[in-house]
């Protein structure tokens, strides 16, 4: 598919929407496994963790469901 067609950027929104619901399930269930107190001493300490890979996910879903839902916008 040359770069000007118009399906070239249709799989960016779907993917986008999968990472931010992927990762809302990965919040959800640590939420509630650990509770909120140690869910956020996690989330903001030095090492990596999955609530900070987590966070990276919903990140990039959300700039992939951007630049995919921009397309959209300016083909209509």
């Amino acid at each position: 598919m040359p770069a000007s067609d118009p399906r070239a950027r249709a799989w960016h929104l779907p993917l986008g929407i999968l990472f931010i619901v992927s990762a809302a399930i990965v919040f959800a269930r640590q939420l509630a496994l650990v509770g909120p107190e140690f869910f956020y001493d996690h989330l903001v300490n030095a090492e990596v963790t999955n609530e900070k890979v987590s966070a990276g996910m919903a990140a990039f879903g959300a700039a992939l469901a951007a630049h995919g839902a921009r397309g959209r916008w300016r083909r209509a």
